[in-house]
């Protein structure tokens, strides 16, 4: 049997464990990394009405084609009129 262990403080209990001999005594929480990562996410959310919106000016080169937005601004639909369109 191993007898070789390390002694780490656990703030949870607020008590000594036993823990690996290759166990950090002391290290940096995970509060800092929880921290960036929630506020990352805050900031990748700010993007997200461009990413979901429609195009705009939209314009007909080659074929015959209507565009019609919805007034909610939610759907798009293209009446194609011709084989081949291109906008």
């Amino acid at each position: 049997m191993n007898k070789t262990y390390a002694l780490v403080w656990n703030q949870a209990t607020g008590c000594w464990n036993v823990a690996s001999e290759g166990t950090r005594r002391r290290g940096k929480s995970g509060r800092g990394t929880l921290l960036a990562v929630t506020g990352a996410s805050l900031l990748s959310l700010l993007g997200l009405p461009e990413a979901f919106a429609l195009p705009s000016d939209g314009k007909v080169i080659h074929g015959e084609a209507g565009l019609h937005t919805s007034t909610d601004g939610k759907h798009l639909a293209i009446d194609q009129q011709s084989q081949k369109l291109i906008t």
